[in-house]
């Protein structure tokens, strides 16, 4: 699968990363890096997985010559949060679907992680759906919250950025 990221659809910014929404993808899907495992179940109803890709912000990296290993150490910290094991098996915790691999203008490589698509995209984007919530449902996306930052937490890493737009919210059921 050759992926042109700009003309996927933008789901979010931060200092470091840019998130897309990759087109769907069959379970057990292996191509042109792209790594999906069937054994996550997770997927759009239709045997299809949805997945956003997570790459390095161009504008950090892009036509710089400085600090390529600094850079590789961001994915790296990210690809070790979300594929330590108690953090990976926590039902709060985005799921990690495999690395697809980028080029840049110098042809040099650079990795992209692919994470599991949220159905209802941030916290901020969820509170401005014009729909009304159960106490019970606010309580447990409040609880579903909390729950994955004390994984985080019990496992030693911070998550710096507890906001609205970092946080996603995931349909399981319960709206």
């Amino acid at each position: 699968m050759k992926t042109d990221f700009t003309d996927l659809d933008l789901l979010g910014q931060g200092t470091s990363f840019i998130v897309r929404r990759l087109p769907d993808v069959p379970q057990g899907y292996i191509s042109g890096g792209v790594v999906t495992s069937s054994r996550r179940n997770i997927n759009s109803g239709n045997g299809r997985h949805r997945s956003v890709s997570k790459q390095l912000l161009a504008t950090r990296w892009r036509g710089q010559k400085e600090k390529p290993r600094q850079l590789l150490e961001l994915v790296i910290n990210e690809l070790q949060i979300i594929t330590h094991r108690p953090l990976k098996l926590h039902e709060n915790i985005i799921k990690f679907r495999g690395v697809m691999w980028e080029y840049d203008t110098d042809l040099q490589v650079w990795p992209v992680l692919v994470l599991e698509y949220a159905d209802f995209g941030t916290l901020s984007d969820f509170q401005a759906r014009p729909m009304t919530l159960t106490l019970e449902t606010k309580m447990n996306l409040c609880l579903d919250i909390g729950s994955g930052l004390e994984a985080l937490h019990l496992s030693g890493i911070i998550h710096g950025d507890v906001s609205s737009v970092a946080l996603n919210i995931l349909n399981k059921g319960l709206i």
